[in-house]
């Protein structure tokens, strides 16, 4: 299973499931993005780092706990 192909609701079931961390979630996205920005330049700045997302604890906090985000900014 790739996760970069989940949806958040899916991503946040796996997680509070206990089947993958939070650590695993944004390493793999962090892979994703790295393989396809350089065609789509999604991101303008990106931080990049060597350190695992702290995360919640598995079955710990609100819908989004664990989950990565990013903010698009489309204002003009």
């Amino acid at each position: 299973m790739e996760l970069h192909t989940l949806t958040v609701y899916e991503l946040s079931e796996l997680h509070k499931s206990g089947n993958s961390t939070a650590a695993q979630i944004q390493e793999a996205l962090h892979k994703r993005i790295k393989s396809v920005d350089h065609k789509v330049r999604a991101y303008v700045r990106r931080v990049d780092s060597d350190k695992p997302a702290a995360g919640a604890p598995q079955g710990s906090g609100g819908v989004l706990a664990g989950i990565p985000v990013s903010i698009k900014d489309n204002i003009c």
